[in-house]
C-alpha cells in the first residue's frame, strides 16, 4: 500500500514538473496505455479568408489581402468550438509554455502579431511592426515563458536605405514590446525551434536560394549556419520565400524543404533528420522527395521511426521511413492537408484539412472515421489556413 502510494505521488510529481516546463508528457507504459478513447487536449491556429488579390512591391502583404482573421480552439474530448476576432491573418498560434490558456498568434508576411487568451474569450493584446517589416511565419518561446522569438523580414525599400532585411526579433511578454533583433546573413527564416539552453533552430533562404539551417544564439545574438550540403555535384537545391519546416525531438532535427518555384504539380523538396551533437556524424545528404508540390507541417514518430508530411497541393501526407529513408505510405485525403500531429502514446494522428479534422492510426494508416464525428458539427468550413497544434 505505501509502494502504491509513493508510486502515486511520483507520478503526480512528474506530470506536475513536465506541465510546469511546457513539455508534452506521456506514460509510455504499454501495460497501461489508453488507445483511442483516451484522446483529449485542445487543437488551436488561426483562419482568415484571403480577400483580396492586392500586391504590395515587394511582398504580399497579409493585412492588406486578408479579411476575417479569427483564433479558433477545438475541444477534442467535447467537440466545443470557439474562436473570436483578432488582428493578425494567424500563420501559426503556439501555446505559452507555462499557462496553455494564452497563445501568441504570428502572421507570415503580415505586420500583426495577436496574444489571445482564451479565459477572456478574445485578443488581449496586439502589436504591429513599422511599416516595411514583416513577420515571417512562426513564434517560439524561452522556456520560462517571458520572451518570444519570432522571424521578421524587409522590403526593397529597407534594403535601399542599407538597413537589415532578416532577423530573430524578440518580444518582451511582460513589457510587450520588441526589445531586441538578432540580425541574420544566412537569409529569411521562417521556422523556429528552442533547442536546449539559449540555443535556438531555424531554417534560411538566402537570396542564392541555397537552404540553410542555422543556429541561433540567444545570449550571444548570434546566427551561425550548420554544415550541410544541399545537393550534389554542382546542382545544389534551391528554395523559394519558405525555406521550409522543422521539427526537434530528442537531439535531433527533422527538416523539410519545399524547392524553388516550380509550381503546385512540378516542385521537388527534401527532408532530413539531423543530429545537433557537436560529435555525431554529419555526412549524411538529404533526401529529396519528387512530385511534392509544397510541403507544409512535418512530425515524427520516433517510436516507429517514421516521419510524416503534408503535401497540400497534391492531397497527401508522406510518410518516410527516419532510418532508411524510403517512402512507405501515401495517405490521398480529399482536402488539402494543413497539418499533421502525432500522439504517439495514443498511436493516432491528426490531419487538419481546410474543411475537417481527420484522423488515422499509426500502425496501420487506417481512418478512424468515428472519432471525427464529434468535431464535424461544430467546426466551419474553411478551417485550416495555418497550422494547428496540440496543446
Amino acid at each position: 500500500m505505501q509502494s502504491d502510494r509513493r508510486k502515486l505521488l511520483l507520478s503526480l510529481a512528474l506530470t506536475s514538473v513536465a506541465t510546469a516546463l511546457g513539455v508534452k508528457y506521456y506514460d509510455s507504459r504499454p501495460a497501461q496505455r489508453p488507445r483511442h478513447q483516451g484522446l483529449r487536449g485542445h487543437l488551436i491556429g488561426g483562419r482568415y479568408e484571403v480577400s483580396a488579390k492586392v500586391h504590395t512591391p515587394d511582398l504580399d502583404d497579409y493585412d492588406v489581402m486578408t479579411s476575417q482573421r479569427r483564433a479558433f480552439r477545438l475541444d477534442l474530448t467535447t467537440g466545443r468550438f470557439e474562436d473570436f476576432a483578432v488582428k493578425t491573418p494567424i500563420h501559426s498560434l503556439k501555446a505559452h509554455p507555462l499557462d496553455a490558456q494564452l497563445a501568441l498568434g504570428c502572421s507570415r508576411r503580415g505586420r500583426w502579431m495577436s496574444l489571445v487568451d482564451w479565459r477572456a474569450g478574445r485578443e488581449v493584446r496586439s502589436l504591429q511592426l513599422p511599416k516595411g517589416q514583416l513577420w515571417y511565419g512562426h513564434v517560439e518561446f524561452t522556456p520560462d515563458g517571458r520572451y518570444a522569438l519570432a522571424p521578421t523580414t524587409g522590403g526593397i525599400e529597407m534594403a535601399w536605405q542599407g538597413q537589415r532585411i532578416n532577423a530573430i526579433s524578440v518580444l518582451d511578454l511582460e513589457k510587450w514590446q520588441i526589445v531586441d533583433e538578432i540580425p541574420s546573413l544566412h537569409g529569411r527564416m521562417h521556422d523556429i525551434a528552442w533547442a536546449e539552453g539559449h540555443r535556438y533552430i531555424s531554417l534560411a533562404a538566402p537570396s542564392t536560394r541555397i537552404p540553410r539551417l542555422v543556429s541561433v544564439d540567444f545570449a550571444q545574438r548570434k546566427v551561425e549556419p550548420l554544415e550541410i550540403t544541399f545537393g550534389s555535384g554542382g546542382s545544389p537545391i534551391r528554395v523559394g520565400d519558405n525555406a521550409g519546416h522543422l521539427r526537434l525531438i530528442g537531439g535531433e532535427v527533422y527538416f523539410m524543404i519545399s524547392a524553388h518555384e516550380e509550381g503546385e504539380h512540378s516542385a521537388d523538396g527534401i527532408w532530413m533528420r539531423y543530429p545537433l551533437s557537436a560529435n555525431a556524424d554529419h555526412g549524411s545528404t538529404p533526401q529529396l522527395i519528387e512530385s511534392c508540390g509544397e510541403l507544409l507541417s512535418l512530425d515524427v514518430d520516433a517510436r516507429r521511426q517514421r516521419v510524416w508530411m503534408t503535401a497540400p497541393g497534391r492531397k497527401l501526407v508522406k510518410v518516410y521511413d527516419t532510418e532508411t529513408r524510403d517512402l512507405i505510405k501515401l495517405i490521398e485525403l480529399p482536402e488539402h492537408p494543413q497539418s499533421v500531429q502525432l500522439i504517439p502514446d495514443l498511436n493516432v494522428a491528426l490531419i487538419g484539412t481546410r474543411e475537417q479534422i481527420c484522423v488515422f492510426d499509426t500502425e496501420k494508416f487506417r481512418r478512424l472515421e468515428q472519432l471525427e464525428k464529434r468535431w464535424r458539427q461544430a467546426m466551419p468550413n474553411q478551417l485550416h489556413h495555418s497550422h494547428t497544434e496540440l496543446v
